[in-house]
């Protein structure tokens, strides 16, 4: 399982990693693209959708609204999109808090579901593409990337071996206190590294240690709500699309919330980097 796991990981890391040098906008948005079209199939499921067709439809008509918005959306309001999905993600976090403390915070109507499914992709892709765009800050696209994979995987690591308590025992049973604050601090030691490596000093040391902590933390506000609607249909995995990690969605949730706190938090440090 865990070679499975990391083999996985390894493949769609070095495409990723290959897009993203390359600097082609194109291959970049067709990766988005492709990538929330299979999630949009998997959370249709998440929603008790579990016919072809209607499945079929929602990927096509979720999918469709974020390449219009990509194309119909100016530079200007562009900017605007991290800030609604933080927002966004503000809300879905005291979701996840009362769904702790034994409340219903999902809805029962389908068409809520669906349009929560939205609001779980549509921000995330915009906000990455947003941020690649500029030939300057493609590099930063990377640099995301690589934070989430150093949050998870210290997360898993760290649970796995020193987990007792648990982080979320309704909401996600396998998440650990210990795992939260291991990736913490992996976040924090990973902001020291890359502001070394930048040669960034002063009060910028802090902002960076803030922006990578905040973007840890709200990662695992994006796992835990896809953990939430998993536990409501009583589901462990999303899918079988990825070995070792299960659906497509399993595999992302975490970066859809990181994605607009992350991107928000660089332009407001813009000007400072």
């Amino acid at each position: 399982m865990l070679k499975q796991r990391i083999l996985t990981a390894l493949v769609l890391g070095a495409i990723l990693i290959t897009i993203i040098l390359a600097g082609s906008k194109e291959l970049f948005v067709l990766f988005i693209i492709i990538a929330v079209f299979l999630s949009a199939r998997e959370w249709a499921v998440l929603c008790n959708i579990h016919s072809k067709l209607p499945r079929l439809l929602y990927s096509i008509i979720l999918t469709g609204l974020m390449v219009f918005l990509y194309l119909a959306i100016d530079s200007s309001w562009m900017e605007n999109i991290p800030i609604f999905g933080s927002i966004w993600w503000c809300f879905a976090a005291v979701m996840v808090f009362y769904f702790q403390q034994g409340k219903q915070t999902i809805p029962t109507n389908i068409f809520l579901k669906c349009m929560i499914g939205a609001c779980v992709l549509i921000p995330a892709s915009l906000s990455l593409i947003y941020l690649f765009e500029p030939e300057n800050t493609r590099y930063f696209v990377l640099l995301f990337f690589i934070l989430i994979w150093i949050i998870d995987s210290s997360a898993y690591f760290i649970g796995s071996r020193w987990g007792k308590k648990r982080l979320a025992n309704r909401v996600s049973p396998g998440k650990s206190l210990e795992g939260f604050l291991g990736s913490l601090f992996a976040a924090a030691l990973f902001a020291g590294i890359f502001s070394f490596m930048k040669g960034i000093t002063g009060i910028e040391i802090l902002w960076f240690f803030v922006l990578f902590i905040v973007t840890a933390g709200f990662s695992v506000i994006g796992d835990l709500f896809e953990s939430m609607f998993k536990r409501h249909v009583n589901m462990k995995d999303s899918g079988k699309l990825l070995p070792g990690h299960g659906g497509i969605l399993d595999r992302i949730d975490s970066l859809t919330a990181a994605a607009p706190i992350f991107v928000l938090g660089l332009r407001i440090l813009e000007g400072k980097i």
